[in-house]
């Protein structure tokens, strides 16, 4: 942005009116002030997608999906355009009931998986969000309700005033997020837009004046590295974004924590009782985590949280870590297995997709601190503990004890509540197991055998249907929008479909692409397209209804005349070797329909 002769950046920002505004606050620096000092640290900060949480729209970050372009999504027009810095769009603004204008576009958030963009309106500093997202590794635009996992008939609303209410508290450092209620408009401030060094290493005023300008002593240098805090308090650090929080207004008041934010710094700690805290939701607190809406129509919505209480959507992964026994008995922690810094150039392309240490995909992640051989000197990890080949799929650590069963961004992510496979639990939660989403073709009935056979674990008492039904099928056919996401996606796991086959799955994906629900249908034709012999079926999950019903109906039409294999009945093949649609039927009558809003 050019300046005005003699006017200085913070000048700048405070003539701003159409967004939130960069404003240091007290104590804080930015991390242009880190650069002098730690050259690489800063690098490697600016290769993540920390840093890029949340950015200004301008030539320098926007993509070519808003760069002059015009765009169409569901029958409504979006025209994309930019004059060096300033980009624009033109849409039907529900802002003003519908009426076409044309936009400044002020920030964008996301920049790994999916691009959400905000839009000025007339309300001070207080973006409206774009009511279409853009998904990247699909290159394709989307309505903003497709993004996420919601009931499709749960009105959309504006999001006018999302950002500074919501998102600015981990998409941006230092918010206050400063709510004016007799107005009811908001001036949010952050010290930086993105997740940058302070957010991490806690404000560095006093940090730069004792180390580089030599007043104070260093004895008093307040700065955090959090691999030197206690393990009390260094998982917090992280947890303080990536956990969902129950705040505590006994001890803070809302006006206070709406206009000042939470008070949190690194090296304090999320269960502390002092005032300006957020005190985290525990096992405890969340076995009957279900809330209402402000819409009586969706007074049943499924929230964050399994019915045991284990985390089910993304950025929660310190609840799951809080409950581990990992966690519990020792010093392991979330910088155990992730790093901050990748000083590396060559190797930062990878780390930043989820910022794991070298080694931490494989094994090693787990036996840097359990043992790596039994008692008879073999590993830990092979067949005497495992019962799966050395070197497989089933002898990798995190495959059983950190299973793919947490939703967020249209995929699926690991549990981080480090936990062993149990069909007891997977019976009482609705939660699929380890060995079930490996082996997608068997039933929990097989799996609560060979836990019992392997580990002692007793047989729980099983339905005919969940003994006759491979689990995935199951929760696919029966279960509620959330379990059968995360079904969808296995299926598309190499591992799952090297252990399992994949001819059999192609009904159950085109049941997907019938699901009420737009992110299980995005989700099934991706895995979809990864079956052999389906790669040009050509299907748009998002069309028109009577579209895809017409090409799903021919595709299960085609498969019941000429697909012909095995008998399996446990994936619903018969002895005829034919897909068993009157069976299917019959569970589908059986689905469970509670409306879900799984809130990333």
């Amino acid at each position: 942005m050019l300046l005005p002769p003699g006017e200085s950046s913070t000048e700048a920002e405070q003539r701003v009116t159409n967004r939130p505004i960069v404003d240091l606050g007290p104590g804080y620096v930015g991390s242009d002030s880190c650069r002098e000092c730690h050259a690489q640290e800063h690098q490697s900060w600016y290769q993540s997608y920390h840093r890029t949480m949340t950015q200004t729209v301008s030539q320098a970050t926007a993509p070519a999906a808003i760069t002059n372009i015009r765009v169409e999504v569901e029958g409504e027009l979006f025209v994309f355009k930019n004059d060096g810095d300033r980009f624009t769009v033109e849409l039907n603004d529900p802002n003003l009931y519908g009426k076409r204008t044309e936009r400044e576009m002020v920030l964008m958030t996301g920049s790994h998986h999916m691009n959400v963009f905000w839009y000025e309106s007339d309300f001070h500093r207080t973006p409206a969000q774009l009511p279409i997202v853009y998904l990247i590794e699909d290159f394709r635009w989307i309505p903003r309700r497709s993004a996420f996992l919601r009931p499709p008939d749960l009105p959309k609303g504006t999001e006018l005033g999302r950002w500074n209410q919501t998102c600015s508290s981990c998409h941006s450092t230092n918010p206050r997020q400063r709510l004016h209620r007799e107005s009811h408009i908001w001036d949010t401030h952050v010290a930086e837009f993105g997740i940058s060094c302070e957010a991490c290493h806690g404000p560095a005023e006093q940090h730069v004046k004792i180390r580089r300008d030599h007043i104070g002593s260093v004895a008093d240098d307040p700065i955090v590295n959090p691999r030197k805090l206690s393990a009390a308090v260094r998982s917090d650090v992280c947890g303080q974004c990536h956990g969902v929080s129950i705040t505590d207004f006994t001890r803070i008041s809302e006006d206070d924590f709406l206009t000042k934010g939470c008070g949190f710094l690194p090296g304090d700690s999320l269960s502390d009782p002092k005032p300006k805290r957020i005190v985290r939701a525990r096992v405890e607190d969340r076995s009957s985590h279900v809330f209402k809406t402000w819409d009586n129509e969706f007074d049943q919505l499924e929230s964050s949280f399994w019915r045991d209480g284990e985390v089910r959507v993304s950025g929660r992964e310190f609840n799951g870590l809080i409950d581990s026994p990992c966690y519990s008995s020792g010093d392991f922690g979330c910088i155990s297995c992730h790093q901050l810094h990748e000083r590396d150039p060559a190797l930062q392309a990878a780390w930043r997709n989820d910022q794991l240490k070298p080694g931490m995909r494989s094994n090693q992640a787990c036996v840097q601190c359990h043992d790596t051989t039994e008692p008879d000197g073999t590993a830990t990890y092979g067949p005497v503990h495992t019962h799966h080949a050395l070197g497989s799929t089933g002898s990798d650590c995190m495959n059983c004890h950190m299973p793919h069963t947490v939703y967020g961004l249209l995929k699926t992510i690991r549990s981080h509540r480090i936990s062993n496979p149990s069909a007891t639990v997977s019976l009482e939660t609705g939660r699929a197991n380890a060995c079930n989403l490996c082996h997608l073709d068997q039933s929990i009935e097989w799996t609560a055998r060979h836990l019992n056979e392997w580990y002692g674990q007793p047989i729980p008492e099983i339905d005919a249907d969940q003994r006759e039904t491979a689990a995935s099928v199951y929760h696919l056919l029966t279960g509620d929008a959330g379990q059968r996401a995360i079904q969808v996606s296995a299926m598309s796991w190499p591992p799952a479909q090297a252990v399992s086959g994949t001819d059999w799955m192609p009904p159950f994906l085109l049941q997907g692409l019938d699901d009420p629900y737009d992110a299980v249908r995005i989700i099934s034709h991706r895995s979809l397209m990864t079956i052999p012999g389906w790669t040009d079926f050509i299907i748009d999950p998002l069309g028109p209804i009577g579209d895809r019903d017409q090409q799903v109906g021919m595709a299960m039409g085609e498969i019941e005349k000429t697909l012909q294999r095995s008998p399996q009945p446990s994936v619903l093949f018969n002895e005829a070797g034919h897909f068993d649609t009157t069976r299917a039927d019959r569970l589908l009558q059986g689905r469970n329909h509670l409306n879900v809003h799984l809130l990333e």
